[in-house]
């Protein structure tokens, strides 16, 4: 009686085990991921009429929520791909805005706002 008591009990700890030991999902912060997204659609715009000033401030703001979605991205594994893609991104971004290319800013955001797009879904 005694052992099929301690199955029973057994049985019903082992379920909440497994659910305790599960890590939470870490929400992308949305503020920051919308950020990305309207600050790089901007970047190709002022960059085709060559408003630098204005560049270099979109893209100080991208940088700064993409430090945001990072961290959130890296406490999940799950989105290891698309941490390093977002990274990537960025730092594309950062040397075309150098740069002053506007072809690789107009290429570069794009890659980014669709990016930024699928973080939000």
């Amino acid at each position: 009686m005694k052992q099929l008591l301690s199955l029973i009990a057994l049985a019903l700890v082992i379920p909440t085990v497994g659910f305790a030991q599960s890590t939470p999902k870490t929400a992308i912060p949305q503020k920051a991921v919308h950020t990305i997204q309207v600050n790089a659609d901007a970047v190709v715009h002022n960059a085709h009429i060559y408003q630098w000033e204005r560049v270099n401030l979109e893209v100080d703001r991208i940088v700064a929520a993409e430090k945001q979605v990072q961290k959130a991205l890296t406490s999940d594994s799950t989105h290891a791909a698309e941490a390093k893609e977002l990274s990537q991104t960025v730092k594309e971004l950062r040397s075309a805005r150098l740069n002053r290319d506007v072809d690789r800013l107009e290429k570069v955001g794009a890659e980014l706002s669709k990016l930024a797009d699928k973080l939000q879904h």
